[in-house]
């Protein structure tokens, strides 16, 4: 079995520690969770996954029927 590395904010490139911070500013934490330590495994990914949830976080309405 395959184990993914965690990658910490301290060992993050700034690509990655980017998006960390947003994470926690969004979020209004001061700690990353191991989910988007192993997707920073891969930069690219993490950033369109964040994205993705972000936008699904964000304050919206919806239309009354």
């Amino acid at each position: 079995m395959s184990i993914t590395p965690l990658i910490e904010y301290e060992d993050a490139t700034e690509e990655v520690r980017s998006v960390y911070e947003d994470i926690m500013a969004t979020r209004g934490s001061n700690w990353i969770n191991n989910f988007w330590k192993a997707l920073a495994t891969q930069p690219e990914l993490l950033k369109r996954t964040w994205n993705g949830v972000k936008s699904v976080m964000a304050d919206g309405a919806l239309d009354s029927l």
